[in-house]
């Protein structure tokens, strides 16, 4: 057994003794360990709906250069995104993506959500933006 694997033994077994803590800093109890493990097992793969192209939700300038925010449904690799990204004007006037930009699996939709009413919110507490202007 090579020392990767060793490290990789002790990491689970820290966990199992001590729990662990997500990214948003909650403990997860040790007892909750086991039921974290059976929920992360592989699960019977269920029938998806899958998007044969791409969704645009959403499309505004974002300045003068012809820069364009967009935000689409779509898939990679099978697993459904939402993808929120930066588009240019080429020279023959079509818009095509660049490589700046936000995708995310769409079960992370409503933390996004959250987290954008949560930035709008406290922009107008702090007066960064006007209530008069259009949502």
């Amino acid at each position: 057994m090579s020392r990767r694997n060793w490290d990789k033994a002790r990491k689970v077994a820290l966990l199992r003794q001590r729990g662990s803590e997500s990214i948003s800093g909650h403990a997860t109890p040790p007892a909750a360990f086991a039921h974290h493990v059976a929920a992360t097992a592989p699960r019977p793969t269920a029938t998806r709906p899958t998007l044969p192209e791409p969704i645009v939700i959403a499309r505004w300038w974002r300045n003068r250069a012809g820069q364009a925010v967009v935000v689409r449904l779509g898939d990679y690799h099978g697993r459904p995104m939402v993808d929120l990204r930066i588009w240019f004007t080429a020279d023959d006037g079509v818009l095509k993506p660049t490589t700046k930009g936000l995708s995310l699996h769409v079960r992370h939709l409503p933390q996004l959500l959250s987290a954008i009413s949560k930035a709008l919110a406290k922009a107008r507490e702090l007066g960064l933006l006007d209530e008069e202007e259009p949502r």
